[in-house]
């Protein structure tokens, strides 16, 4: 209502209140630091209006911060010359390196040997963008053979199951830590392309999208990704399985292109599946033996060509 009220005065501050707010935090910034200093005025003057104050102010550049109370900043002085790392959205945000640190949880993992143990370790690690995706839809296969093994919560792990999960750790514990640029370099100067490829196995399918730079130099960031297992009631052949990564990578290509639309210049999609591609040029309803045309067909159709 603020926004609706005040809003033409304060367009910066209304579009990051109703776009880039989660819950009480807001994210958001700017392609310059006087952009991103006009958007902070913005804020604190759209917000008072409404009786609200703004604080836990945290930035990677320092200038920003001018002029904000140290007791409403996120770190006082002392912190300064540390590592400041911020929470942001579930996500560790290094503020000096500019960076999105994603890890493992702290507690040992070694002594998952039950079902039990082992979900409430994978339900401690966050991941919203699917940033470490392919390594954890290993764990995904895991926790699927134990529902398949019909496995108690409280039963110790076989051997085998034991061995297979001590891999999965052992991967996990290289993969540590992982730093995601947070910045994408969407400017009117450059050309920005998103870029996305999907593939399946028998086992699991997946997408991934990458945002493209080309400036004076290319820069290539990975911006999201997604995977899902095979499921276990029905058998589905290989191109069922392509198809269903194509749908994926449809859904989540449209996601990220309606959110940043206005500053990608194109558009690449790709499957290594000449099955999957002949179907996507086919009349969805020619797929189905039975003359019904099929939904994920169609909803696959439909995104592409929203795209």
């Amino acid at each position: 209502e603020l926004c609706n009220l005040e809003g033409k005065k304060f367009p910066l501050a209304a579009r990051a209140v109703l776009h880039n707010t989660y819950v009480d935090d807001i994210l958001a910034g700017g392609d310059t630091v006087e952009e991103v200093i006009q958007l902070r005025d913005e804020l604190i003057q759209l917000l008072s209006n409404g009786s609200f104050e703004l604080h836990k102010w945290c930035s990677n550049n320092p200038s920003i911060l001018n002029g904000i109370p140290i007791e409403l900043q996120h770190f006082d002085e002392r912190e300064m010359n540390h590592d400041l790392i911020v929470k942001t959205l579930g996500l560790s945000f290094d503020v000096k390196l500019d960076m999105f640190k994603i890890s493992s949880p702290k507690e040992s993992i070694t002594k998952a040997n039950t079902k039990r143990k082992i979900l409430s370790f994978l339900c401690k690690f966050y991941d919203p963008l699917g940033l470490v995706g392919p390594l954890f839809v290993s764990a995904k296969i895991i926790m699927q053979r134990l529902w398949l093994k019909k496995i108690d919560w409280d039963d110790i792990l076989s051997d085998e199951l034991l061995e297979t999960w001590e891999e999965f750790v052992e991967n996990l514990r290289k993969m540590e830590p992982i730093n995601i640029p947070r910045y994408l370099q969407l400017n009117s100067h450059a050309t920005s392309e998103l870029v996305g490829f999907c593939d399946a196995s028998m086992f699991a399918y997946g997408a991934v999208v990458y945002i493209r730079t080309v400036n004076e130099t290319v820069t290539s960031t990975l911006l999201c990704s997604k995977s899902r297992i095979a499921p276990l009631n029905k058998k589905l052949t290989i191109p069922r399985l392509e198809l269903n990564s194509a749908l994926l990578l449809a859904n989540v290509i449209h996601k990220v292109y309606s959110v940043l639309k206005k500053r990608i210049n194109k558009v690449y999609l790709y499957s290594d599946s000449n099955i999957v591609l002949a179907w996507i040029k086919t009349n969805s309803v020619k797929l189905n033996p039975c003359g019904k045309q099929n939904n994920k067909d169609s909803r696959l159709n439909e995104r592409y060509a929203m795209v």
